[in-house]
C-alpha cells in the first residue's frame, strides 16, 4: 500500500493478484519534485506479466531436460513439475480482508516533500466485493501537487483468490514482509481511527540512484489492509515523505 515497497515484494505480490479488465495503464504514474521524478504505485501487480512468464520460463527447462523414453520417467517428469509450482495456501490478502464486512473502507494521506515541491497523495481503499473465492479491493487515488495543482484519477480494482499456489522457491513467511529488507525492530501499541491495535515495526534501507533511502514502517493483522504509518528519507535530494492512515470505517 505504501509507496515504494521493494520490487521483490511487487513480483511476491503480483503472483497471485489479477487486475480487473482496461485498468493496466493506471498501475504506475511519476511525481515530479522540483528537478527529481520518483514513481507511485496504484497497485502491487504491475509485474504480474514479468512473473508469470518466468514462471512459464521454468516449466518449459523442465519439460526440455533429456531423460529416457518410458513411463516411469514420464510419472518422474510429472512429479518433479508438480513440485516446482508449489502448494496451495491462502492468499494472505484475502486472509486479511475476509474479516472485514464489503464497504470496509480506509483513506490514507501521504505528503512527499523537498526543497522545490511538495505533493499530498490521498488514496481510498475500499473492499468493494467479499465471498469464499475472492475478494475485489478498489483503489482511488488524488494527487495534488503544490506547483501544478489537484489530478483525480478513476477507481480502479484488483481481485485476490482465496487460495493460490505458492511456489517452492517463496516463502510464506515471506508475504508478510513489507520489504525483503525489512527487518522487524518491536512493536507498538497504536490507535488508528479510533482503533487500538497491535503494531509491528521495520526498519530497513532501500538503495536507489538518488542514494539510499532510510525507511520505517508500521503494520497489523487488525487493520483493514495491515498497512497503518511508512516514513521515507532520502538524505541526498533533501527528500521525505510519510503515509499514513487517517480514517477506518469498519463493516460488518
Amino acid at each position: 500500500m505504501g509507496w515504494p515497497r521493494s520490487p521483490e515484494r511487487d513480483v511476491m505480490s503480483a503472483i497471485v493478484s489479477v487486475p480487473r479488465s482496461g485498468e493496466r495503464s493506471s498501475f504506475f504514474k511519476f511525481l515530479t519534485l522540483g528537478k527529481h521524478s520518483f514513481t507511485m504505485r496504484y497497485s502491487n501487480i504491475a509485474l504480474s506479466g514479468l512473473f508469470l512468464l518466468s514462471l512459464s520460463g521454468c516449466s518449459d527447462t523442465t519439460a526440455q531436460k533429456k531423460t529416457p523414453a518410458g513411463p516411469a520417467n514420464q510419472v518422474s517428469q510429472v512429479n518433479e513439475t508438480a513440485a516446482d509450482l508449489g502448494t496451495m495456501q491462502e492468499h494472505p490478502e484475502y486472509g486479511n480482508w475476509k474479516q472485514f464486512g464489503v464497504d470496509t473502507t480506509v483513506r490514507l494521506k501521504k505528503v512527499i516533500s523537498n526543497d522545490q515541491e511538495t505533493v499530498t497523495v490521498l488514496t481510498q481503499v475500499r473492499l468493494a466485493e467479499k465471498d469464499e473465492k475472492h475478494v475485489a479491493i478498489e483503489r482511488q487515488i488524488t494527487v495534488d501537487r503544490s506547483l501544478s495543482g489537484k489530478e483525480v484519477n478513476p477507481p480502479f480494482q484488483v481481485d485476490f483468490p482465496a487460495q493460490f499456489r505458492l511456489p517452492s522457491s517463496v516463502k510464506m513467511e515471506q508475504f508478510s514482509l513489507p520489504s525483503l529488507k525489512a527487518k522487524l525492530s518491536g512493536e507498538e501499541d497504536v490507535e488508528v481511527g479510533g482503533l487500538q491495535l497491535k503494531a509491528k515495526k521495520f526498519k530497513w534501507t532501500e538503495n536507489n540512484e538518488a542514494g539510499p533511502m532510510e525507511v520505517t514502517y508500521w503494520n497489523s493483522d487488525q487493520m483493514p489492509g495491515r498497512f497503518i504509518r511508512q516514513e521515507q528519507s532520502t538524505g541526498s535530494l533533501n527528500t521525505k515523505s510519510t503515509e499514513e492512515v487517517v480514517e477506518v470505517v469498519i463493516k460488518k
